[in-house]
């Protein structure tokens, strides 16, 4: 284990509307008083009142929730968790549940200080090896500049997990998309995530209808339906066409962190795991920039593009290169039916991104890619491989709990297996993959 670290963090990116999560501080007794409620209190009922003790009001506690683990490298991982007032905090890790080594996040020689949500970076891990932590976090009454009360520090339980190593002979992972903020689904999902147990989690776009109060935003990226799902297990997030809507999509980084080896592209990722090349592609909205709709505030064309360059540049780097299997997980099918009718010659955006296609698919042929996993149609499909697509894709269901789907992707050398289920136990499907050739 290399010495402790620290990175700058988002935490202070929102507009602090006071939202307290969970805060309750209860109610003062009022004892003595000869008339209640505007019922007349007689002397014994008075005396009796006099004699009790006034209740205490009850502190809320800081730490809401389970910690969020994001962003994994082969040797670091963000970690995001919710508090219920302006607070200061830190994490507490090492190799042994003793922890001993702490990371501080800040800038510029100030620790972090910020509400609802505090994050920090976690580098210089080993890959494959359990890192067990606890998130630390103390409330700060900051009443001027010369008087700041710092409150009694709260520890989450200590927990584990484990980076995916580069050099592992075997892995596997979990998919889910289009969760749309219904609670019966994200519980049936994520149960079922628990009950295979991956070594990491992708969550493939449309956690959001659109993203309207910072209340909905920390609840459906840190506690969806009320629940952990993340704290021992990474989670890579997809962004789907809905996650960029509303008021305060542009507020979403605060709680589902940028990656800080893809900046300024934060949202796409290639990662080696075990043999697996992860790629993640964020396809963006379903129409045209110039669609009335967005008003101008629109521009993923562009983005789009920007990220085809660094996928070109992503798929040579040496770890990549060498991966037995490439798999592309992406919100908008790479593939699909125009629609019928259309102008001869305009671009589809709703039914597949034929602008990713575009400027992808060049990248992902050359790398001999083997599959694409999308979501964004609420039907389950697969598409095999044909003379005018040259690799398989997967489409997931959601978002009602009947047609919903975890794709479960067991990787080993000599075979890729993948999938699909329902919530109700029936596979849907079962796919295998033969590693890449790379002679």
């Amino acid at each position: 284990m290399t010495t402790p670290s620290s990175q700058s963090t988002s935490e202070s990116g929102l507009n602090r509307r006071g939202f307290l999560e969970g805060l309750s501080l209860g109610a003062v007794a009022t004892a003595g008083l000869g008339v209640a409620g505007g019922v007349t209190m007689n002397s014994a009922d008075s005396a009796m009142a006099q004699e009790a003790p006034a209740v205490e009001p009850k502190p809320a506690k800081l730490l809401v929730g389970e910690p969020v683990l994001q962003c994994p490298t082969s040797t670091g991982v963000s970690i995001v968790w919710q508090v219920s007032g302006n607070a200061t905090g830190w994490i507490e890790y090492g190799p042994t549940q003793e922890l001993g080594l702490v990371a501080k996040p800040g800038l510029n020689g100030l620790n972090a200080l910020s509400t609802p949500v505090l994050s920090a970076r976690l580098e210089g891990l080993t890959p494959g090896v359990t890192t067990y932590y606890r998130v630390a976090s103390a409330p700060i009454d900051f009443q001027n500049a010369y008087k700041i009360i710092r409150g009694e520090t709260e520890y989450s339980p200590v927990h584990e997990f484990r980076l995916p190593a580069p050099e592992a002979q075997a892995f596997h992972w979990c998919v889910i998309n289009d969760t749309h903020e219904v609670d019966e689904t994200l519980h049936a999902v994520f149960n079922k995530v628990e009950e295979l147990n991956p070594e990491l989690l992708v969550w493939n776009g449309d956690i959001f209808n659109d993203i309207r109060t910072q209340k909905q935003l920390i609840r459906q990226t840190l506690s969806p339906a009320g629940r952990p799902y993340a704290a021992k297990r990474p989670m890579m997030f997809v962004s789907g066409n809905h996650d960029v809507r509303g008021v305060l999509a542009r507020d979403l980084d605060l709680c589902l962190l940028p990656r800080p080896d893809s900046s300024p592209l934060g949202r796409s990722f290639a990662l080696r795991c075990g043999p697996v090349a992860m790629i993640g592609l964020d396809t963006g909205e379903d129409k045209a920039d110039n669609h009335p709709v967005y008003a101008g505030l629109a521009q993923f064309e562009p983005y789009r593009e920007a990220q085809g360059r660094w996928l070109e540049e992503a798929l040579l780097r040496p770890e990549i290169a060498s991966a037995p299997y490439v798999i592309l997980h992406c919100h908008i099918p790479l593939f699909g039916n125009r629609r019928d009718g259309g102008p001869e010659g305009q671009v589809e955006f709703a039914r597949f991104c034929e602008q990713g296609q575009k400027w992808w698919l060049p990248h992902l042929k050359k790398a001999g890619a083997q599959l694409v996993i999308s979501g964004h149609t609420h039907r389950h499909r697969f598409m095999p491989v044909n003379e005018n697509q040259p690799m398989a894709q997967l489409i997931g269901g959601a978002p009602s709990p009947a047609k919903a789907t975890v794709i479960h992707c067991e990787a080993t050398a000599s075979e890729l297996k993948v999938t699909a289920l329902q919530m109700d136990g029936e596979i849907l499907g079962v796919w295998t993959f033969k590693p890449r050739n790379l002679a």
